[in-house]
């Protein structure tokens, strides 16, 4: 599910401004404490804005990706702009 900014806001302000506990804000607005507390820690930080997107997930590698990946690793192409113009990012 993604939530829109303003949304997020108005939790982040319930939880901090009332009494209510944690897993009473979960069970109620049934979302995951886990998501409350990534927003909370985000408003704190100041990097909770119109711009944060959560999308899950990342994709799965393409086969040939994956191909690329390990010849890489094992030596056989050292190449590693290939890899990044195939869409993998180091880390």
């Amino acid at each position: 599910m993604v939530y829109d900014y303003i949304f997020k806001v108005k939790i982040v302000k319930l939880y901090l401004e009332s009494d209510h506990s944690l897993r009473k804000l979960s069970n109620l607005l049934e979302i995951g404490k886990s998501t409350i507390c990534r927003w909370v820690h985000l408003f704190r930080t100041g990097c909770l804005t119109n711009t944060n997107k959560y999308s899950g997930r990342r994709k799965k590698l393409s086969k040939q990706q994956i191909i690329a990946i390990e010849n890489y690793v094992v030596g056989k192409d050292n190449n590693s702009k290939r890899i990044t113009a195939m869409g993998v990012k180091f880390i």
